[in-house]
């Protein structure tokens, strides 16, 4: 399954200073976590092995944070359509303004469905205060047929004590009729 791709990049700025390796919650980690595992409040140990190719989801609701890309699924051979990916964190977490945000989207059949590969700035995201990120993703149906998006995100959730890098992938499938 080829590939195609484009990594938009968006530099963040805030008081927060990002910490390199989080201290995850002792009693969260447990001996299965193993020593490169991030263990957000939540206590469920990710890392970026941890999931497989072909087994992302289209949405993540965890704890700190929530995950989706909004917009239409089914898309008419031609125009380039606009999706959002959507960033929303929970209770105290913040997305860390100064730990930069990366976006990476591929399509396994770049016929049917083309990827923008425009280079993103800052101005490209629309924050919403600390709390939530809205970030646009241009795809270009080409013909009918089916493709699968993926969306790789890094970015870094915070409270006013700890950061907590995260890596994480969406997966979406897009008709085109």
């Amino acid at each position: 399954m080829a590939f195609t791709g484009v990594v938009l990049w968006v530099a963040c700025g805030s008081n927060n200073k990002p910490t390199p390796e989080p201290s995850p919650p002792p009693s969260s980690a447990g001996p299965s976590a193993g020593p490169s595992a991030v263990v957000p409040t939540g206590g469920k140990a990710t890392t970026p092995a941890a999931t497989k190719a072909g087994s992302e989801p289209e949405s993540i609701d965890e704890d700190t944070f929530a995950m989706e890309v909004v917009g239409a699924r089914e898309l008419p051979v031609g125009e380039p359509q606009r999706l959002q990916l959507k960033i929303q964190t929970k209770g105290p977490w913040h997305i860390n303004q100064e730990y930069p945000l990366e976006v990476l989207l591929k399509s396994n059949h770049p016929e049917v469905v083309h990827v923008d590969t425009t280079p993103a700035d800052r101005s490209t995201a629309n924050y919403e205060g600390e709390t939530q990120v809205w970030f646009p993703l241009v795809v270009t149906p080409k013909q009918s047929g089916s493709a699968t998006i993926q969306v790789e995100v890094d970015f870094a959730v915070c409270t006013d004590e700890n950061c907590v890098p995260e890596q994480r992938i969406l997966q979406l499938t897009l008709g085109v009729k």
